[in-house]
Parts: C-alpha cells; sequence; structure tokens
C-alpha cells in the first residue's frame, strides 16, 4: 500500500509538471526519486544491526498443552526500527500441517526486546518451531531487507497414553524369551547363564547343586539361573492407505503408546516395530521399563508420517526369520489391530479415549 500512494504521488508530481510547469515541481519530484534510495540504505543499514532469535524453554509437552516462544530482537544501531513484521511458524516434522503467526513489531536504537507468544499444538509428533519470515522496514514501509535466523527450537508434543485393560494369560506370563540378554537384578530359568550361586537352602532343588564346588568347600551350593530379557510381545506398526492424514497419525501413537504403557505394567517386555520405507529396514525397540518406553517414544516422534511401509508381518519375518513370540499384534494407520492374523479392534480417532478405555484385550 506504501509503495502504491508513493507511485500515485510520483505520478501526480510528473503529471502537474508536464502540464503547468509549476516552480516546485522540479525540487519536489528530485526529492520523490531520492526518497526510494534513501529508504533502502535507511532499511539496509538496519538490517545489518538488528539480530533475532527464537526459542522455547520446553523440549517435550502433551498435546492440547500450551508452548510458550520467546522470541528476541536485538538491535545495536543508534536508530530505531519503527516497522518490524516476523512470520513465526510451527511445523509438524511428520507432516505438511503447521501454522504461521503474524506478528508486527517495532524496537528502539540500542536496545534488547523480548516477547513471548503462546501456541497450542493440534498433533503429535515433532514440532519444529522457526522464523519463517523477518522483515526490516523503512520508516516509510517502502523498501525492507529480510534477515535469515536459522536456529529452529524443536518440541516433541508427546501422545496421551490411556488405560488398556489387558488380560495376560498364562502364555505371556510362562513364555520363554529367547535373547542374548539377560537381567541383571533377578533370576530366571534359563540354564544357560548362571545369576549367582549361594548357600544351600531347604527346599532347593537338587538339580540346581553345584557338585564340583561343595564338594570343593565341603558345603552344600546352588546354582541360580539366569532370567533372559527379551520380549513375549511384538507390536508392529504400520501403514495402510497413503497418504495418511494427521488424525491417523495420531490415533495410530497414541494407541500404540496406550498398549505399550499398559504392557509395561503387567511387568510384559515387548518389542515395538516397523518398516522403514526410506532405509529400506526392520527398526524395532525393546520396550522393558520407563527409560525403553520414553526413547522408543522419542523415536517414534522422530519419524516422518510416509516413513511405515505396508506388510510389516511379512517385512519383519524377512528381517528376523528366528523369532518366536506368544503374540504378535499389528496396527495400521486405518487404526485396524491385528492379533496373531485376526482383526480383533478397530478404533476411530474422534474416540479414541474411551475406546481404549473400554476395550477388554485379551493375550
Amino acid at each position: 500500500m506504501s509503495i502504491l500512494i508513493y507511485l500515485l504521488l510520483l505520478a501526480g508530481t510528473f503529471y502537474l509538471q508536464i502540464m503547468f510547469r509549476w516552480p516546485g515541481g522540479i525540487p519536489l519530484l528530485a526529492c520523490e526519486l531520492v526518497l526510494p534510495v534513501f529508504c533502502l540504505l535507511l532499511s539496509w543499514y538496519l538490517h545489518r544491526c538488528i539480530r533475532a532469535e527464537c526459542r522455547t524453554p520446553v523440549v517435550m509437552a502433551e498435546r492440547g498443552e500450551d508452548i510458550p516462544v520467546e522470541l528476541r530482537i536485538q538491535n545495536r544501531s543508534l536508530l530505531p526500527a519503527s516497522y518490524i513484521r516476523i512470520s513465526l511458524e510451527c511445523r509438524y516434522g511428520n507432516s505438511d500441517q503447521g501454522q504461521r503467526l503474524k506478528i508486527e513489531a517495532s524496537i528502539d536504537g540500542k536496545s534488547d526486546r523480548k516477547a513471548t507468544y503462546r501456541i497450542i499444538p493440534s498433533y503429535c509428533g515433532r514440532l519444529d518451531i522457526r522464523i519463517h519470515s523477518f522483515r526490516i522496514y523503512d520508516y516509510l514501509k517502502l523498501l525492507f531487507f529480510r534477515i535469515r535466523v536459522e536456529q529452529p527450537s524443536q518440541v516433541y508434543i508427546l501422545p496421551a497414553a490411556y488405560p488398556v485393560n489387558i488380560h495376560a494369560g498364562n502364555k505371556i506370563q510362562n513364555f520363554l524369551m529367547d535373547s542374548d540378554e539377560y537381567a541383571k537384578d533377578r533370576p530366571g530359568d534359563d540354564p544357560s547363564e548362571i545369576f549367582d550361586i549361594r548357600e544351600y537352602r531347604p527346599g532347593d532343588r537338587p538339580e540346581r547343586i553345584h557338585w564340583k564346588l561343595s564338594a570343593r568347600e565341603d558345603e552344600l551350593y546352588v546354582k541360580e539361573f539366569s532370567q533372559p530379557v527379551g520380549a513375549a510381545v511384538l507390536l508392529l506398526l504400520e501403514g495402510k492407505d497413503w497418504p495418511a492424514t494427521p488424525e491417523q497419525w495420531n490415533g495410530m501413537l497414541e494407541t500404540a503408546v496406550s498398549f505399550s504403557r499398559s504392557l509395561l505394567s503387567l511387568s510384559c517386555s515387548h518389542y515395538i516395530a516397523w518398516p522403514d520405507r526410506v532405509g529400506r529396514e526392520i527398526v524395532r525397540c525393546l520396550v522393558k521399563d520407563e527409560e525403553t518406553f520414553y526413547e522408543m517414544i522419542r523415536r517414534l516422534l522422530s519419524l516422518d508420517i510416509s516413513t511405515f511401509g505396508q506388510n510389516a508381518l511379512f517385512e519383519y519375518e524377512d528381517a528376523y526369520p528366528n523369532m518366536r513370540f506368544a503374540s504378535i499384534l499389528v496396527l495400521n494407520t486405518d487404526l485396524e489391530l491385528i492379533t496373531n492374523g485376526d482383526v480383533t479392534a478397530e478404533f476411530s480417532p474422534a474416540d479414541l479415549k474411551s475406546q481404549l478405555e473400554s476395550l477388554e484385550f485379551y493375550l
């Protein structure tokens, strides 16, 4: 608008000078022609002296929670900047969804200005927050220069974990897990690895007596076997219909996290895995405690929504042909849950919380 007004003023002055040859026309026309050069130099000088950054004090937040975004503008020149136009972009790393916040600001000379804005994330995933555009205008708003800001902030929007009523049967509880790792804090029943050797107590099995050591020490000792740390349940995530909507992405993440949290509450170690279309490989995470649970969430939130390939079970069997699990669950982006080859549940993103909380799931 300012440029349009300037052009109309310039055209009017030129027209009056041509038609009426009025005495003040030439000096006025000269000033009007020099004015853009002055504005250009002024904008160039200000853009060399002004710096900007945006950051957020939080690293993780829940969906629907306010996220503070701190914007800082620093002016090292003696001149004030009367008009700055900023576009703050918030984009989800796993989709094309995002939003932009338009901000108009000003700053005095030799000053530092800070402002806090709040955004509310609508989806799960990695939220990239950055200054998309930063324009410094001259005093007449005719011309501007851009400042490049290359320091985006990242916030991981956590999916909600709803309680799921999972009933683990004997095949889960008594499942002997194949693993090369063994628990360091508790014994088990795997005779291939010895957890500890201790003195004999009444009730110990005779076959666990360490006869060689007992003969040398002239006292009975027994062997405690190790507990393999593996997984009784495999939860596979796969894509189905493309492109998947952000609502489907949210639904699949929250369903997977809810099942994982409920399995963990039953002390049921499990794998969560997915076929990576980009890397052409199977990615899997062993969830056995709180630390590995949140590590699994972090890896999921770092993914792009198009990463999940189809035929997850086929890809997993090809990568791990000797796998053995008590139960295999497959969850796709249509929110269909397939248990050991049969569709056992279908969910809707609109009412996911109540559906999961009312579900009675048997393994």
